[in-house]
């Protein structure tokens, strides 16, 4: 915001973010969106800022800029379309099923490993109805997503804003000044061990918020300056008490109930029973913050910089569990999340529960498939949970092709690009190369029109490709799309012209032909599943790979960099694929990007991969009722039972 101003700021990271579809459909909808009808079965600019609070935040942005800069950060921020996190979750209304139950998907999207960071485990208790599918963190004896004999859930991640940072006047080595009084640091002392060295002392100093990160010798701009983060999950947790109540609840709303004790990650719970309810909630505490007395130009909210030393941004409660947003059998017949906006305008707390940043092309996709379809099946779960069609595509190739419309005449390779576009499904297939020009072309029409401003005005985060998608269907003269070290004035037409011959360019320069049948998305998109060592020869791939980023079957990676076509190999996606049928909880299914053994010998280390890599799944054989059912089942390789001493 400083380099950019109030106006600028605002136009490129708004709120509300365009084209959201909230999570919860029961506070209203954002104007530049909407539905089709869901099918059933029958501020002003920034000026007069005081020098010394101007210094203050350019030095804190400096600061924070170099920590981007430290090795193992930078490679985090180079590579973090590769291992971005998200998750889809969906939950189906039997009025929208063939079998007129509920259907539940979940998949979370994080960093692929071998072993898996999951496992699936099946817990029976033969002495009650405690009947228990789902995955498991080593270690964890309560389960993170899946279903028992009553209930299903999934989780994504949610979108608001949990950790704020303050900014303080320093006073000495032991002392710092918390609004407006000499207060001492907390310190918490360590002994860091050095291979054939003594170990190395090291003191971290806390202040009221939380612990102090100028400390680390970067801060040569920051004499007198300190800054602490307050993090919602420095908290105490309840959330193991949470999840057993999960695999405990008959029902949804005993299920609701315990979600009000998982109480520090943010996610979004996707849930429903065998009873045909179904619902969705954001879980996690909801941080009240004081922003009474801020100065003009300071938005709130935790979206910049507090002085702690004024007493600014104090979190003084948090949100009440009844108050947080959630839908139970809503009339449309469906709920998703896909880190998009949880709620819409009616909610009173509108911008605290959202996250400016969501990009919402997955949401988008995935309430597009549910709100036209009915009579849903198994089968169209699986189709969803490994679509690879892309809602982003759709929204910009119209715009391409209507800008190389206006040229009078095309060059071969522009013809040929342009005939490829035009008859795309816009599905991410590996095998195909209309994917491979719109990633390559997509990715350098965001990079060229917002570099130059980049370069003159200093470094800001590029803006999202949603903002980008609005700029190109309304706002054709925008200021960004003008080149700022030419005398003319680009459009929208000129940039994406401009970008297109730039990624023509570079895809034959990578492919070493005009031949475009020859650029295949897949030679420059692979996915690979590396050990959570990095021990060579434990992984598996890289595999030539479909999908994309903002697909609803996600693997991630910019093709673009610098001006030239780069392979990537995306080290994440679905770390799991759970599908509930809740008319019949055998019919349910699963699968990891991994196996059950971490033996790199075992047959299980990865046996699931290769089922994985194809969109299939595994039956869970679910059903339980006695010791003779388990024995019947001649597929499974061995039980584990636990009896107590004197049974």
């Amino acid at each position: 915001m400083m380099i950019l101003g109030n106006d600028s700021y605002a136009e490129l990271y708004p709120f509300p973010a365009p084209y959201q579809i909230p999570v919860c459909p029961n506070y209203g909808e954002y104007d530049d969106i909407s539905l089709p009808e869901s099918i059933l079965n029958p501020e002003a600019a920034i000026e007069g800022i005081a020098d010394p609070m101007a210094q203050t935040m350019n030095a804190i942005s400096t600061f924070l800029d170099k920590v981007e800069q430290l090795p193992y950060e930078k490679e985090k921020m180079d590579m973090r379309e590769e291992f971005m996190i998200g998750s889809n979750n969906w939950v189906v209304s039997g009025n929208k099923t063939a079998t007129g139950s509920p259907f539940l998907g979940t998949d979370m999207h994080l960093t692929w490993s071998l072993p898996g960071m999951w496992y699936e485990a099946h817990l029976v208790d033969l002495n009650s109805d405690l009947n228990v599918y789902a995955v498991f963190v080593p270690g964890v004896p309560v389960p993170v997503a899946g279903h028992t004999a009553y209930v299903g859930w999934g989780e994504s991640i949610a979108s608001y804003d949990f950790q704020d940072w303050y900014y303080y006047n320093g006073i000495n080595d032991t002392h710092y000044n918390y609004n407006g009084e000499a207060t001492a640091y907390e310190t918490m002392e360590y002994l860091i061990p050095v291979k054939g060295q003594d170990s190395v002392p090291y003191t971290i100093k806390q202040t009221v918020h939380g612990p102090v990160f100028s400390d680390v010798p970067l801060s040569e701009d920051l004499p007198n300056t300190v800054i602490a983060s307050h993090w919602l999950s420095y908290n105490i947790s309840q959330d193991l008490f949470a999840m057993y109540g999960f695999m405990h609840a008959k029902d949804v709303f005993e299920f609701y109930d315990a979600i009000q004790y998982f109480d520090l990650l943010p996610l979004n719970i996707a849930f429903g029973d065998t009873s045909g309810n179904i619902g969705i909630t954001a879980n996690a505490k909801i941080s009240i913050r004081d922003d009474t007395g801020l100065p003009y130009w300071h938005p709130g909210g935790g979206k910049m910089p507090y002085n702690g030393s004024a007493g600014e941004g104090e979190w003084i409660g948090y949100l009440a569990f009844e108050d947080r947003p959630h839908t139970f059998n809503p009339e449309q017949g469906y709920l998703a999340s896909a880190n998009q906006y949880i709620a819409g305008p009616d909610y009173p707390n509108v911008e605290t529960i959202n996250d400016g940043g969501a990009v919402g092309y997955r949401a988008r996709r995935i309430n597009d498939v549910l709100a036209k379809g009915s009579e849903f099946t198994m089968e169209d779960m699986i189709a969803l949970q490994t679509d690879i069609y892309s809602v982003r595509a759709e929204n910009f190739i119209p715009s391409l092709l209507d800008a190389l419309d206006t040229l009078t005449t095309l060059t071969p390779i522009q013809q040929a690009a342009y005939d490829e576009l035009e008859g795309w499904s816009f599905l991410m297939d590996k095998d195909l190369t209309a994917p491979a020009i719109f990633q390559v072309w997509n990715s350098s029409y965001l990079t060229m029109t917002f570099q130059d401003e980049q370069e003159e005005l200093g470094s800001f985060s590029t803006p999202s490709y949603a903002l980008l998608e609005k700029h190109t269907k309304e706002y054709p003269n925008s200021q960004w799309f003008d080149i700022v070290s030419t005398t003319e004035i680009e459009d929208r037409d000129d940039m994406i012209l401009a970008a297109f011959d730039a990624a023509l360019l570079a895809l034959e320069d990578y492919f070493d032909t005009e031949d475009i049948s020859q650029w295949k998305y897949g030679d420059i998109h692979q996915v690979t599943f590396n050990h959570m060592m990095g021990l060579d020869g434990l992984g598996r791939g890289p595999y030539r790979g479909s999908g994309a980023a903002y697909t609803v079957n996600p693997s991630y990676g910019e093709n673009y960099r610098n001006g030239a076509v780069v392979k990537t190999y995306s080290g994440a996606g679905a770390s799991e694929r759970i599908l509930v049928d809740f008319s019949d909880m055998n019919n349910s299914i699963s699968i990891l990007p991994s196996g059950e053994r971490g033996i790199s010998s075992s047959v299980h280390y990865a046996d699931q991969l290769v089922l994985f890599l194809r969109g299939e799944y595994h039956v869970q054989y679910f059903g339980a009722e006695d010791p003779d059912t388990l024995k019947s089942w001649t597929n499974i390789e061995s039980m584990i039972f636990f009896k107590k001493e004197d049974n």
